[in-house]
């Protein structure tokens, strides 16, 4: 008598359901904690390019800082943060001026605020906090201290569950409090075309 054919005793929904389940391990598995993407953040920044003093940069260097930005735009998830900048304030603007207002806010952060990543952590001594839980996101401290001008500052990096950078937390205030305080403040007192205009003002100085 022949042998019976051994067949698999695992239907073709239960083999897909458990490859989805290795999938989801191994990706899991391959996760960065929050502290470890603050490392790798911290490093890239001081890879930026900084300008001499009251110069500006060579084309070799200002096309390095292209690359290093488009690296440091990976840590960041820019449309929930500026989502978060506009608030209830987002029922205010057309679609065509809150794009208008994200993607200037966005020119801006990067264009000023990657530099002066790159300063701070450059010239700064920074001194790591255990992360801690903030409303499902995971908050990062660091403590920056300079000590020729005798200065320190907090800052944390709030990361979301997806590993990039929600919020921005300075001193204890956070950066996308802040701004959304402003834009409501500006809005009350003289609507959307002021509000746009002061922001294009700003990424066009930051543009500079």
């Amino acid at each position: 008598m022949s042998r019976p054919v051994f067949r698999s005793l695992a239907s073709p929904t239960k083999l897909v359901f458990a490859a989805l389940i290795l999938l989801f391990v191994a990706a899991t598995a391959r996760a960065e904690a929050p502290l470890d993407r603050t490392r790798k953040l911290i490093a890239t920044f001081k890879t930026v390019k900084a300008a001499p003093e009251g110069g500006t940069l060579s084309a070799e260097d200002d096309a390095a800082n292209a690359k290093v930005f488009t690296a440091l735009d990976g840590f960041f998830d820019f449309p929930t943060f500026s989502s978060d900048c506009l608030g209830p304030s987002a029922s205010k603007l057309s679609p065509a001026q809150t794009k208008q207002f994200k993607d200037n806010l966005v020119s801006i952060l990067r264009k000023r605020g990657y530099p002066n990543g790159g300063s701070v952590f450059n010239e700064g001594v920074v001194k790591e906090g255990k992360p801690v839980d903030r409303a499902g996101a995971t908050a990062v401290p660091l403590k920056v201290s300079f000590p020729k001008q005798d200065i320190t500052m907090d800052v944390e990096f709030v990361w979301s569950k997806a590993g990039k950078i929600v919020d921005l937390i300075l001193d204890g205030d956070s950066l996308a409090k802040d701004y959304r305080n402003q834009v409501g403040r500006i809005l009350a007192k003289s609507g959307p075309e002021d509000l746009l205009k002061r922001v294009a003002d700003k990424q066009k100085d930051a543009a500079k």
